[in-house]
């Protein structure tokens, strides 16, 4: 268990490192002792994943819209029948 959270760390440093410092990847890998294609495993997992954030952001904001249209209608209507 300790040692899947060090390869846990190491990979999280790892990709930390690549992010904010322009570390390649290479040079990443030979640092944290990782196999260079875990680390492009993780990047394209991380990039589904964001992708898979955004798309259900997106659809929620697309609902919310949706319902704040039939709000607005639904008063829009209720102030009709109040002014006749």
């Amino acid at each position: 268990m300790y040692q899947k959270q060090n390869k846990n760390d190491a990979m999280y440093n790892a990709l930390h490192e690549m992010l904010n410092k322009h570390l390649p990847i290479c040079s990443a890998a030979d640092k944290y002792n990782l196999p260079r294609v875990a680390i492009y495993r993780a990047i394209r997992a991380q990039q589904t994943n964001t992708t898979s954030r955004i798309n259900h952001l997106h659809n929620a904001k697309v609902k919310l819209e949706k319902h704040i249209e039939h709000i607005q209608s639904q008063l829009s209507t209720l102030k009709d029948t109040q002014t006749s």
